[in-house]
């Protein structure tokens, strides 16, 4: 949700987890509906943290710093302490959905 800045997990039409998240600061985290194409574990060099790829470079993943505001180059940034987690909770393939 861009215009909350929260990230929703959801499992059977319920919400299971509620995430803060920064997301493009020029408003440029595309909205739609997409597909996780690639996971990829640990740190990258960007100093993403456990990144789930769902368009292009656009991803989910833990970074140090996630303000209350959209602060990202366009990835939806979540904190280092639950990116573990929600990285084992969804496998490629799985949707993910950006709106306002």
């Amino acid at each position: 949700d861009k215009t909350r800045q929260i990230l929703m997990v959801v499992r059977g039409g319920e919400v299971s987890a509620v995430i803060p998240t920064s997301t493009g600061a020029t408003g440029n985290t595309p909205l739609g509906s997409w597909r996780i194409y690639w996971k990829s574990p640990g740190y990258n060099a960007s100093h993403m943290y456990y990144s789930m790829f769902w368009l292009r470079g656009f991803a989910v993943h833990g970074y140090a710093s996630v303000p209350p505001y959209p602060a990202s180059h366009g990835c939806a940034r979540i904190p280092i302490w639950t990116a573990y987690w929600l990285y084992r909770q969804f496998s490629i393939g799985d949707r993910v959905y950006v709106y306002l």
